[in-house]
């Protein structure tokens, strides 16, 4: 019903390789938005310290400002060797860039 403004936590850029299922010329992008029905497909580099990071999803509702909400999915992507502390709640993204 909503869009979402999906990124990795950490891990910039994101390289968007396809959308809806047809290749696209690779794209370099911190975040990118999606919207209902349409599947991207991206990559990102894995040269960060191993450890777990999120891959968040923030919903793009219109009016959850004034209702003081925020909704997110969110998922793990995390390295073998990683540890196993886990912060499911990091700081929203900066959407002032």
């Amino acid at each position: 019903m909503y869009s979402f403004h999906v990124y990795v936590e950490k891990h910039r850029p994101l390289y968007i390789v396809a959308s809806d299922g047809r290749e696209i010329q690779e794209e370099a992008t911190e975040s990118f938005i999606i919207h209902p029905g349409e599947r991207v497909d991206f990559m990102l580099r894995t040269d960060n310290a191993p450890s777990t990071y999120l891959l968040v999803a923030e919903s793009l509702e219109v009016g959850i400002e004034q209702r003081n909400e925020y909704h997110a999915a969110k998922a793990l992507i995390f390295h073998k060797s990683s540890p196993t502390v886990i912060d499911l709640s990091p700081p929203k993204a900066d959407t002032n860039n």
